[in-house]
């Protein structure tokens, strides 16, 4: 499952702090399998911490209809980074 490579791939770069080559790959992993809601959540998470907020907003509201506790979850991230 190439979809599940490439998450698993941004997971790996992120926790390496190679956050553009994250994002490559979770933007692949959302591409090959748009249900992959955790993966867009990660893709929020990591777009939010580089200061990224048009591509974090569009993987919130992606995630909203079919994720809504993943989008709370994000939401609650964004307030606390506003702090």
């Amino acid at each position: 499952d190439y979809a599940l490579a490439y998450h698993n791939l941004g997971v790996s770069q992120a926790l390496l702090v190679r956050y553009n080559e994250a994002i490559e790959s979770l933007r692949e992993a959302v591409r090959l399998n748009p249900k992959d809601w955790v993966g867009r959540y990660n893709l929020a998470v990591i777009c939010l911490g580089i200061g990224d907020r048009e591509a974090e907003l569009e993987q919130y509201q992606l995630l909203m209809p079919d994720a809504p506790d993943l989008a709370k979850k994000l939401r609650t991230l964004l307030h606390e980074k506003k702090r």
